[in-house]
């Protein structure tokens, strides 16, 4: 199985693709206007978080912070891409075909 998948694809599950994946899949399937992209699968991503023994760190970082009196994640997220830049794909990863 590909590590990724057309946006469009009628595969779409939620243990392949996670919620927003087939959200995504579902509103494109309807003709919503949805950017193009693509989803990249439950189990690469998985896959990559295990490479890099990343999920305690990703478990850590994701805290919310209160500005202006509203919850806020952005600085969370913004540590998290950080995190996810710092590592190159796992070359296992990497050689398998895309579907796209």
């Amino acid at each position: 199985m590909s590590n990724t998948l057309p946006l469009a694809t009628t595969q779409a599950n939620l243990d392949l693709v996670g919620g927003k994946g087939m959200s995504l899949a579902n509103l494109t399937a309807a003709a919503f206007p949805v950017p193009d992209g693509f989803h990249l699968t439950c189990r690469a991503y998985d896959e990559y978080i295990s490479a890099y023994q990343l999920h305690d760190q990703i478990q850590a970082l994701a805290q919310p912070q209160l500005v202006d009196n509203k919850v806020s994640f952005a600085s969370a997220a913004h540590s998290i891409q950080v995190l996810f830049r710092e590592n190159d794909i796992p070359s296992v990863m990497s050689r398998t075909k895309c579907r796209i």
